[in-house]
């Protein structure tokens, strides 16, 4: 297997080095960042073959050329935010190979619509990259939802997480969706996954997903960074069947939950684990996945691919009217 990587900032370091170089399905990695003083060095730890299975791409304008040339299977998109939906587009327009792109996937939905359009009319596999889908807590959350029988009434969900160490040195500068440069910001950082996720859950649940209206009133985005990084986000909204709260900060300490109340009674509480500590494994399975997807098997027995990308569409609109609808 012959791969590219885009971007070798912080998330490829941390979470996707040492699953891709320890692989032994992987023949041929070459690493694109335009950053040409960058070290890579690090990497030489994961492969006792570094220096032989490796190259470096620095050169923007030899890159369609490359594309074109190399017969690649797979391609990782872990750059900055606004740089996801540009660069997918070349790729696609000038590889067969199937893509990964890190989340958020695109700002807007119309942009991950054509991005799948088009990966599908190419038989590519276009793979959103979002890890909190493959903790073994999630696995188990999705199966008690199975067993729940029809919902009559209204769902009350509350979605919380938060760290009080400020915002990630590595997010990037700009979290206002009316700014002109949008990338970093922690309703994109944090909302994205859990958003998602809480959609996901409700389709599970065979829950309408649909004409929810974003309630202005408790909705509260504070930037507090000098460089317009929205460092806190609280809001809300509803349908007629369920009505979700969320709180997100870079500011205060919150223990990340998904909590999903029914007729006055918890019915789901994720990932309701204790002493609960961050796994990278999340990421050996999401990469997994990827490296080992088959469009003709689109539900395993953890999760539903087509459920799992409408899910993230939801979550992209939603996040984009939280924006759009808000004034700052």
């Amino acid at each position: 297997m012959r791969i590219l990587i885009f971007g070798l900032g912080h998330i490829f370091r941390i979470h996707y080095a040492p699953w891709l170089f320890s692989n032994s399905k992987i023949k041929k990695i070459f690493l694109y960042d335009l950053n040409k003083d960058i070290n890579i060095d690090f990497l030489k730890k994961y492969s006792t073959n570094f220096n032989n299975n490796y190259q470096l791409i620095n050169n923007e304008s030899e890159l369609q050329k490359f594309l074109v040339k190399e017969k690649l299977d797979k391609i990782f998109i872990l750059t900055n935010n606004s740089s996801h939906y540009k660069l997918a587009k070349i790729i696609l327009e000038s590889s067969t190979a199937d893509i990964l792109i890190e989340k958020p996937l695109c700002f807007y939905s119309y942009q991950a619509k054509e991005l799948f359009s088009i990966a599908k009319q190419k038989n590519i596999i276009l793979f959103p990259a979002y890890h909190q889908f493959f903790r073994s807590e999630t696995y188990k959350t999705i199966e008690e939802l199975k067993k729940i029988k029809k919902i009559n009434g209204k769902l009350l969900i509350s979605v919380r997480s938060g760290s009080n160490r400020g915002y990630p040195e590595h997010t990037q500068r700009g979290g206002f969706k009316l700014k002109e440069y949008t990338e970093g910001g922690v309703l994109y950082d944090l909302g994205s996954h859990f958003i998602s996720l809480v959609h996901y859950f409700l389709m599970t649940l065979n829950i309408d997903n649909s004409d929810f209206e974003i309630n202005r009133l408790l909705t509260n985005p504070k930037v507090l960074s000098k460089d317009f990084v929205e460092l806190e986000f609280s809001g809300n909204y509803k349908n007629k069947s369920a009505d979700i709260n969320f709180d997100f900060s870079y500011c205060e300490k919150i223990k990340t939950s998904i909590v999903i109340n029914y007729k006055n009674k918890e019915i789901i509480n994720w990932p309701n684990e204790q002493n609960l500590q961050f796994s990278n494994l999340a990421f050996k399975n999401m990469i997994n996945n990827f490296l080992n997807f088959n469009l003709k098997k689109i539900e395993t027995k953890q999760y539903h691919f087509y459920n799992y990308i409408d899910s993230i569409y939801k979550s992209i609109d939603i996040i984009d009217s939280f924006y759009s609808r808000t004034n700052f």
